[in-house]
């Protein structure tokens, strides 16, 4: 989905005054968000959106070999001699940083931040797309319902600020047959609305990093097969 800088600038902006965690807590689920020369007004908007969460989250960024300038966390020195020459972006407090020197494609960014997490709970946020403030809990709560390890949902298309009159269809298989041969025949879920218990990479593996492509598509089939 294509995003409005401007629109994201604000947004990242004013959301600080929004959280309702402290650090203090225990991390509810870990958001990783892989990135690689992302426009940096939209990859500080994912990054605000994920730290508004209204429960404790864990943000890890992992900044994929970016050139065009250069990632510090926030506790960094001021001076950066070996940075570009097109500046830096300081990551805002409590959020981690983890930098490959060369460009890992998407699955190894975020096999990176799986390793890292301190939580049980799997999030990715890619580093163009925003999360509302409720995303985890309710997630999290809706999992519990069931007692499901894995789960997507619906997203929303936006543009220069304005959500589009449509959201996301739903897939919608009734049993486990119809869930493995509709994602056998479509890559139906979008990789910003899952979250994943650590305990499901214990048994399918991390993101395959041999897949340029499709590598998202890969792990929910290989879920599915076992789910």
């Amino acid at each position: 989905s294509k995003r409005n800088c401007d629109f994201k600038w604000n947004c990242w902006q004013s959301v600080e005054a929004h959280r309702a965690k402290t650090t203090q807590e225990a991390a509810y689920a870990s958001i990783v968000i892989p990135t690689y020369n992302q426009d940096p007004k939209l990859l500080m908007a994912a990054i605000y959106s994920a730290r508004a969460q209204t429960a404790a989250v864990e943000v890890i960024v992992v900044d994929n070999g970016t050139t065009d300038y250069k990632i510090i966390a926030a506790d960094a020195p001021a001076s950066t001699p070996d940075g570009p020459a097109y500046g830096t972006l300081r990551l805002p407090p409590d959020v981690r940083l983890i930098r490959h020197e060369r460009n890992a494609g998407i699955a190894g960014g975020l096999n990176s931040g799986i390793k890292a997490m301190t939580s049980d709970w799997f999030c990715w946020l890619s580093s163009d797309d925003m999360i509302g403030p409720t995303k985890v809990i309710q997630q999290r709560l809706a999992m519990r319902d069931v007692d499901a390890l894995a789960s997507f949902h619906r997203y929303e298309v936006t543009y220069d600020g304005e959500a589009f009159p449509r959201y996301s269809i739903m897939p919608s298989w009734q049993t486990i047959d119809e869930q493995r041969r509709i994602l056998a025949g479509a890559c139906c879920i979008n990789g910003s609305t899952v979250m994943i218990h650590c305990s499901v990479f214990d048994r399918v593996g991390l993101f395959d990093t041999s897949l340029q492509y499709a590598l998202d598509w890969d792990m929910w089939c290989r879920i599915g097969v076992h789910y």
